[in-house]
């Protein structure tokens, strides 16, 4: 038997364009990507501990809690527009220019056009399911040919 590595069987950082309107489209990562998955459970870490803190689920929670002004969905914005953004196009700045696909300018984007972040997190996480049903059939096909068992009559 012979391990063969193939770049194409499942490519963890694959990419996709979105189209957001006519003019406008974002090249799209997916949220398979090992950073982004760290950064993210982090962030859902951070963000569980900040509900503890205020009691979340108990007869003690505190709405008025400091630690509830942490807001979940603009650090989570910021992990979609720093790991999750490669490119785009159509999208220009104050001058008519096309502007560059910074974090800052994405964000920027993301606070102008706040459905386009929901639109970018949904892409990226069709990649990666479409990455792991790839990968899934890869190892399938694999596995098939080891177990050892033929279809002998």
């Amino acid at each position: 038997m012979a391990l063969t590595l193939s770049s194409s069987a499942f490519i963890p950082d694959a990419e996709e364009w979105l189209d957001i309107d006519d003019e406008t489209s974002i090249l799209v990562l997916s949220a398979a990507l090992p950073e982004f998955q760290a950064r993210l459970g982090y962030l859902n870490r951070h963000t569980d501990e900040l509900g503890s803190k205020a009691g979340l689920g108990t007869e003690t929670f505190d709405p008025e809690s400091p630690a509830l002004t942490f807001d979940r969905t603009v650090e989570l914005q910021k992990l979609i527009a720093r790991h999750l953004v490669k490119s785009w196009k159509g999208v220009k700045d104050d001058k008519g220019q096309e502007a560059k696909a910074t974090p800052d300018n994405v964000m920027a984007l993301f606070e102008a056009y706040p459905y386009v972040s929901t639109m970018v997190w949904q892409k990226a996480s069709q990649i990666a399911v479409k990455l792991d049903q790839q990968r899934e059939e890869t190892v399938g096909k694999s596995g098939n040919s080891q177990n050892g068992s033929k279809n002998q009559s």
